[in-house]
């Protein structure tokens, strides 16, 4: 027994003196990262599977109508929109970049299937349903009428008012199913015959009018003026169906900030877990933290505050610099692998960021060089045409031949403010006009134009303040925006929501390169 033990330590303190010389310790490790890594991006993938699974759940009464609910998914780059069925929805996320674009496109909605048929398919589905409603008519026609067929559809009517109005609106829901409860329609449909139909569809409308959002009214107020008995109910039926769709998208918005949080965990835990089985290099990610974010030995680290979910993200002020980076339009590196997946909106947003700033340019210049412009209505119609104008900058056309367009534009606006004001003509000469047209063509060269520079700043100081905050409603417009405002702060917003996302996703992975540099 002694031998034995002896043995055993001795054996023990050989195993452990040995180097690995096979790297299994490391490569056992790895394994159990990516294992480790695998189990919580599982866990956070079927929350979100759930929470959505759940909201189709409540708009279909039935497994066969379920099979034909899904997801409609907006064009990801170059692929077009899809159409994703529920049973495939789970098998689909192991798309990265699916996920991502649901958690970041406020365009990702519930729908249902729209196949792809040809002429004599949808003949053919149109006479079947054609043919069902002619079935119940025909059972109302006879004498005595038959309510068997409408009977069971009303019955499948209070089934969905059961999802739609379940929490929301018990009162409702209880008289629903007082005046849809079979008992009480046997009992309507003895003492007056096919009036029963008519007194529960205009109740029915009544309650969805009430229930439904104001883009229903229209279509309501229409079915309530239907005196055709079979196409009141009908309309009904298909409006009801477009109901339910709206409160599954209603509560879907109002869920996004679940799923944005469960997407950040799952793409983080993803990203661990390949960087766990492969050391994978980022080269345009490494250039541009080192063009941003090398920090002098005698600087101190600035850090700026950012809303992000429920909580505050510290983002540094380098770090918010290699972002702006990204929209500058003087700038044009290679794009950092770790915003692939946002790429194309990020090439929105720097767009957007160019024309503004042109179209408030402008707008700067015109109103210095005509004083009186700046208050009249003119100059409300002259900011709308320009940024009409601007919406193929910097894609479709040279920057000085749009400006062309422009200044021809604005000196258009100035002649017809001219006419309507002629005291302002003693002011305005023609080589006031023309000095203004030139120092519109000098905005070619972007920050070489000293007011375009300006410009250019007072939208970067905005980014950075709405960065600060949850919204942007507490954030006061520069002065020089005044005539964009909602463009400005759509587009700030949608630079923050990448900038929040990417950084909670990768914020320790850039600040680890930085550290090395």
């Amino acid at each position: 027994m002694l031998r034995c033990n002896l043995s055993l330590r001795l054996t023990s303190c050989f195993i452990v003196e040995m180097p690995d010389n096979t790297g299994r310790d490391a490569r056992m490790k790895k394994e159990e990262e990516a294992a480790s890594s695998k189990s919580g991006a599982g866990e956070e993938k079927k929350k979100i599977v759930d929470m959505l699974s759940n909201l189709v759940q409540k708009m279909t009464i039935n497994r066969e109508e379920a099979k034909n609910m899904g997801f409609l998914v907006p064009p990801v780059g170059d692929e077009p929109a899809k159409f994703v069925l529920l049973e495939d929805f789970e098998r689909s996320l192991e798309d990265l970049a699916l996920l991502h674009e649901i958690a970041m496109n406020d365009s990702f909605a519930i729908g249902r299937a729209q196949e792809e048929s040809s002429e004599l398919y949808d003949r053919v589905k149109k006479q079947m349903h054609n043919a069902y409603w002619d079935m119940l008519k025909n059972e109302l026609e006879t004498d005595p009428p038959g309510f068997t067929m409408v009977f069971s559809l009303l019955n499948d009517i209070k089934d969905s008012f059961e999802t739609l109005l379940a929490g929301n609106n018990d009162r409702s829901l209880a008289n629903i199913r007082h005046v849809l409860d079979p008992e009480v329609l046997r009992q309507v449909a003895q003492d007056d015959g096919l009036g029963v139909l008519d007194s529960s569809t205009m109740f029915l409308l009544t309650m969805m009018g009430l229930a439904c959002s104001p883009v229903r009214d229209a279509e309501i107020a229409a079915l309530k003026s239907e005196q055709d008995l079979i196409k009141r109910l009908r309309g009904l039926m298909e409006t009801l169906g477009r109901m339910k769709c709206d409160m599954a998208n209603y509560t879907l918005r109002t869920q996004r900030g679940d799923i944005l949080r469960y997407a950040v965990d799952y793409e983080k835990h993803r990203f661990a877990e390949m960087q766990a089985i492969c050391k994978q290099e980022f080269p345009a990610t490494i250039e541009w933290l080192r063009r941003n974010c090398v920090i002098p030995a005698n600087e101190q680290v600035d850090s700026d505050t950012i809303m992000l979910m429920d909580g505050m993200v510290q983002l540094p002020n380098h770090m918010f610099e290699a972002y702006i980076e990204l929209i500058d339009p003087e700038k044009n590196h290679p794009f950092p692998e770790l915003l692939q997946l946002d790429q194309r909106r990020m090439q929105q947003v720097k767009s957007v960021a160019q024309q503004l700033c042109i179209c408030a340019t402008i707008m700067q210049l015109t109103c210095a060089s005509v004083l009186p412009f700046t208050a009249s209505k003119n100059r409300a119609e002259l900011a709308r045409a320009l940024i009409i104008l601007c919406k193929d900058v910097p894609s479709k056309a040279k920057l000085s031949e749009t400006l062309e367009s422009l200044a021809l534009q604005v000196l258009a606006a100035i002649d017809s403010f001219i006419a309507q004001n002629t005291d302002a003509a003693k002011t305005v000469t023609e080589q006031h006009k023309q000095a203004l047209k030139a120092q519109i063509m000098q905005i070619a060269g972007l920050r070489q134009s000293g007011v375009f520079s300006v410009i250019w700043g007072k939208l970067v100081m905005h980014v950075k303040n709405i960065l600060k905050t949850f919204t942007c409603d507490g954030v006061p417009i520069p002065t020089s925006f005044i005539d964009y405002r909602g463009e400005l702060n759509k587009n700030c917003m949608l630079f923050k929501r990448v900038v929040t996302h990417n950084y909670f996703v990768y914020g320790e992975h850039y600040q680890k390169y930085i550290q090395e540099f």
